[in-house]
């Protein structure tokens, strides 16, 4: 399954940039993510374990995060709850701003059971509960981040 959510940033593509692909600073401004640490870099790809807060729970992921351009990240993260989710963070300019894309796919494990109902299962928990509410917030946190690093720069000047 794919869900696409997208918002305009107020703030230079560098600024934006910079935010969204720092993933060890996220913690200290996104309110799911509560601990990232770098564990390698190898063949253009970094490697990090990842804490978020879900429903009260933390859990962990490994994130793989490879930068593809200074407007295109692309991501894979393990989690127990998925047999795969990858995503790409998109920047494209727009007016005075940038466009900030975000990509999911996921398919949800399943136990075969229940595989029969897979696709409502993805569409009604993991889209609903998941990724309707936590994308949003966590596009609005790096919007406002962005957006104040351009101001703080700017003041700077």
């Amino acid at each position: 399954m794919r869900v696409i959510e997208e918002i305009i940033i107020q703030a230079s593509l560098e600024d934006v940039f910079q935010v969204v692909s720092d993933y060890q600073r996220w913690p200290e401004f996104l309110s799911v993510n509560k601990k990232v640490t770098l564990l390698k870099r190898e063949a253009g790809q970094d490697f990090y374990e990842v804490f978020h807060q879900r429903n009260g729970t933390l859990e962990k992921s490994i994130c793989v995060r490879e930068e593809i351009s200074k407007r295109h990240i692309r991501f894979q993260l393990t989690n127990p709850h998925f047999t795969y989710l990858k995503g790409e963070w998109i920047l494209e300019p727009s007016g005075t701003g940038v466009k900030l894309i975000s990509v999911h796919d996921f398919e949800l494990k399943v136990p075969l059971a229940f595989s029969f109902i897979k696709g409502l299962l993805e569409r009604l928990l993991v889209k609903r509960l998941f990724f309707d509410k936590t994308t949003p917030v966590t596009l609005q946190e790096l919007k406002k981040r962005a957006e104040e690093k351009g101001v703080g720069r700017i003041a700077e000047k």
